[in-house]
């Protein structure tokens, strides 16, 4: 049935799926894209041939419309648009997995398309797949790829095509949006440089016709460079002024005066902007000083302040009401005595003069040009910086609350937004010059938590890259042994025993046991967390008498300090109970799990994913009993409770999910469980890749099925691809290599290969009974099919 008590805690973490809708919404329809025309056309022509290449990147410096050519282009587009950001790794990855799940959403499932797909299911190998298999075209957008390394495959490099990109023949068009002008051969590159004079002037009209003539305007614009970044701070500018009820002493109000304001300003601040001049540099640099002096005039001087914190964030939109606690700012030696009131202002203040961008919809978030981020990070001088960092992290903890192990299922939308400033500013505290061991540990406390609410299931070596990086930070700082770098190497244990690199999570986990013992006691709480992680790891290695005795310790010891009905109690409880039934002692299991789900639903309510859990591992045991009928309607409560909490494709709704085909098949409802295995094996296979646990979990429930339906053919190719690679991973004696070779020697009987099929069953038993023990349920079964079945 395949091993299911491993996510009982961890997996449940699975944060919402990532948009991948195109921000349209930043378009401004009162004003028109100008002087991009011919590289719109081109780019749409290029769509709708379905012809030549297929993967086109526009290229130019920071400041130059890429994103903006890209949304109308996407506006314009008569097919689905996909559209993802590129800024970090973990965001890129996360979306161009959501596509991947999109693009196959319209497909018949019952068709079983998906049902067997090949060996290596790399990420990347089913977007590709699914995008190919589209009858219709389609639009992808990759936003802000600056580093290309980031769609390779990893270890390898971008021009050998096998990773995120590859030059192959599909329905629909890639667009990517880069300052890097170094792409492979086989992709289209459309350079975009600066705006004539006439499109630049054209652009300052449309945001301040009242603010001079078309000559003044194509002047100021020649001025600026033709940068549309910085015509669009500009126009912004005059917007403000030349809108306001009463003057501003000393603002600009026209093109001409903005253009000598704009030559007075010597000496201001550059974006260092790869691919870009000096020159541009300087004009975007003046140009946003200005609107900060104007904001500055306007009684808002602090909006310079503000915008620095916020550029100390990540490249990623910022949920700026989750993070700006009044109270907290208030008590910051940057922005001391700022109320909601306050920030509200200065935030509409930037907004008026385009410095950022706000988005109210849905968790409100706001976004900053990439290079107006570089040019208020840099040049701050090390105390200062300092402040800035401190504050951060302040507000990260606030923004955090008291999470102290896993954020609940209602804060993981605000938790996907956190999480990248969670990971950026631990790196940045870490990385200082003079680090501060305070803050260096603060902030990798909330790094943590927002590892456990990444996307574990779908961008694994995403969650882990980022947690790594925390993780060197700290040990770096603050060493080896103290119990914010312990903490974050516990994480990474964990991410590694999700994965099923069971070796290397138990050494990392016994690493981490043994010095949290001798640091910080056998009873602390990190103690018994690190034990209880290892008690998992060994019950999925398949050592049951170790697994027990490290579980029944942490469980004594909870119990004892935190008493019955803690969730850490619980949760230890159910696992123990999960080696009983492992070990096929199903009336002890069975009285455990109704004990464990009785406290959970208590503690937690009917609904919570815990519960559910539970009583899914509970429905496993009534099935391993015999009591096929209470076990499915066991089953379908949980399985409807999972979606309506997690989700369609949640790791866990889909545990519950194949546990529901297997009885649904044994209850008789044979092509519907059938058809359904198949769904969740494909399911599993985008989610965790074909060697995953759980995958090949799905597969043997699968070949079991198919051998039960007289497809022996079928059957052995799953079952040998399924035994190869167990054999390979947990080893000739684990239980579920035996489990699948007991059932592979089954198919080979009923095909007609007797000696075989005997000689190993014969094997499985007489291993069956030294590692399981002669009244095994699996060893007791072997046995009687051999009595039953004489040579």
């Amino acid at each position: 049935m395949g091993r299911v008590d491993r996510l009982v805690l961890h997996g449940s973490l699975r944060s919402p799926e990532v948009t991948v809708t195109a921000p349209l919404g930043r378009r401004d329809g009162q004003r028109p894209l100008r002087g991009r025309a011919d590289v719109v056309g081109r780019l749409l022509d290029a769509l709708a041939a379905r012809s030549g290449p297929r993967i086109h990147v526009l290229y130019g410096m920071g400041g130059c419309g890429k994103t903006s050519v890209a949304l109308e282009v996407a506006a314009h587009a008569e097919v689905p648009v996909w559209w993802v950001s590129a800024a970090g790794a973990a965001t890129l990855h996360a979306g161009l997995l959501a596509v991947a799940r999109q693009a196959g959403a319209d497909r018949v499932r019952s068709t079983g398309a998906d049902q067997v797909a090949p060996t290596g299911a790399d990420p990347a190998d089913l977007l590709w797949r699914r995008l190919a298999a589209r009858r219709a075209g389609w639009l992808l957008v990759i936003d802000n790829a600056d580093d290309p390394g980031l769609l390779a495959r990893v270890g390898g490099e971008l021009v050998d095509g096998d990773g995120w990109l590859r030059p192959v023949a599909v329905p629909g068009l890639v667009l990517v949006t880069s300052r890097d002008a170094r792409w492979p051969g086989w992709c289209r590159r459309h350079p975009l440089g600066v705006l004539d004079a006439a499109a630049g002037a054209q652009v300052l009209l449309d945001h301040a016709a009242q603010a001079g003539t078309s000559e003044q305007a194509r002047l100021l614009a020649a001025r600026l460079g033709g940068l549309p970044l910085a015509l669009r701070l500009a126009g912004s500018y005059l917007a403000a002024t030349t809108m306001a009820l009463i003057a501003d002493p000393g603002a600009a109000v026209s093109f001409a005066g903005y253009l000598a304001a704009w030559r007075a300003g010597g000496g201001l601040p550059r974006a260092r902007e790869p691919g870009g001049t000096g020159r541009d540099r300087e004009v975007l640099g003046r140009t946003w000083e200005l609107s900060l002096d104007l904001l500055a005039t306007r009684g808002l001087p602090a909006a310079r302040v503000l915008l620095r914190l916020l550029s100390m964030l990540a490249d990623a939109p910022i949920p700026y009401r989750l993070l700006l606690e009044p109270r907290v700012v208030a008590a910051s030696a940057l922005l001391c005595g700022q109320d909601a009131a306050g920030l509200s202002r200065l935030l509409r203040g930037l907004s008026d003069v385009g410095l950022v961008e706000i988005d109210p919809s849905g968790i409100p978030v706001l976004r900053i040009h990439p290079l107006v981020r570089q040019a208020s990070r840099a040049g701050r001088a090390q105390p200062e910086l300092d402040d800035y960092h401190r504050l951060a992290v302040d507000l990260l903890c606030q923004a955090a609350g008291d999470s102290a192990g896993t954020p609940e299922v209602d804060t993981w939308p605000a938790w996907q937004l956190l999480a990248p400033h969670a990971f950026a500013v631990a790196r940045a505290v870490a990385s200082a010059d003079r680090p501060v061991a305070e803050l260096v540990s603060r902030a990798g406390a909330v790094a943590l938590l927002a590892g456990r609410v990444l996307d574990p299931m779908g961008a694994f070596a995403q969650a882990q890259a980022e947690l790594q990086a925390v993780y060197d930070g700290l040990r770096r700082v603050l060493g080896e042994e103290h119990p914010a770098t312990l903490a974050e190497r516990h994480e990474l244990a964990v991410i590694l025993r999700a994965r099923g690199r069971y070796p290397q999570a138990q050494a990392e986990l016994q690493a981490v046991y043994d010095i949290r013992r001798r640091v910080l006691g056998d009873e602390h709480r990190d103690t018994l967390a690190s034990r209880h992680e290892l008690g998992r790891v060994l019950r999925a290695r398949g050592r049951y008498p170790q697994a027990q005795a490290q579980l029944q310790a942490v469980y004594d010891i909870r119990r004892r300090m935190l008493g019955d009905e803690h969730r850490d109690t619980l949760a230890t409880r159910h696992l123990l109970a999960g080696v009983l039934r492992a070990q096929g002692r199903y009336g002890r299991a069975q009285a455990e799990l109704a004990a464990v789900h009785e406290g959970f639903r208590r503690v937690l309510g009917e609904g919570h994913p815990r519960t559910l859990l539970t009583r899914h591992v509970l429905a496993l045991v009534l099935r391993a009993r015999g009591r096929y009928e209470q076990a499915l309607a066991e089953e379908r409560a949980v399985y409807e409770g999972l979606r309506r909490v997690l989700g369609e494709e949640n790791p866990n709704t889909l545990l519950a999910r194949q546990a529901l085909a297997v009885l649904r098949h044994d209850c008789g409802q044979r092509e519907q469980g059938h058809a359904e295995l198949q769904t969740v094996y494909a399911a599993w296979q985008r989610e965790l890749g074909a060697e995953h646990p759980d995958t090949l979990a799905a597969r043997h429930d699968l070949a079991r099925v198919l051998h039960a339906g007289g497809e022996h053919g079928a059957a052995q190719a799953h079952l040998d691809a399924v035994y190869d690679v167990r054999r390979r991973v947990l080893g000739d004696e684990h239980p579920d290599t035996l489990a699948a070779r007991h059932d592979l020697a089954r198919v080979w009987h009923d095909g007609g290969q007797r000696e075989r099929a005997h000689a190993d069953l014969q094997a499985v038993y007489g291993i069956r009974r030294r590692v399981l023990g002669s009244d095994h349920p699996d060893t007791v079964a072997t046995r009687r099919w051999l009595r039953e079945n004489p040579r």
